[in-house]
């Protein structure tokens, strides 16, 4: 047995609710971890963005934490998440877009 397929078992132990959370909350922290960066590194000044504020971290935290839900409510989740990247977008917040990959 090789070590992917130990790693792979030991996901398959955990409940799907535990896996999804965990996917939630690295997800947010990567966001949000945006937020910290200096807007003229992603040329965000220039439209506008001056730096988080508090409809930045909602939105981030909307993009982000519906993916604890995405197995039972797969396209509400999807939604929740289009839509504040959407809004996020709109306002020059800088995202990573993971929210949607995954």
């Amino acid at each position: 047995m090789t070590w992917l397929q130990r790693l792979h078992g030991g996901f398959n132990a955990l409940p799907a609710w535990a896996v999804d959370s965990a996917l939630a909350a690295v997800v947010a922290v990567v966001e949000l971890s945006l937020l910290s960066l200096d807007p003229a590194q992603f040329d965000q000044a220039a439209i506008g963005y001056e730096g988080p504020t508090a409809v930045a971290v909602v939105l981030l935290l909307a993009a982000s934490l519906p993916l604890a839900v995405r197995r039972p409510y797969p396209r509400t989740a999807l939604a929740i998440i289009a839509v504040a990247l959407g809004f996020a977008a709109y306002l020059g917040i800088p995202t990573s877009g993971f929210g949607v990959v995954v």
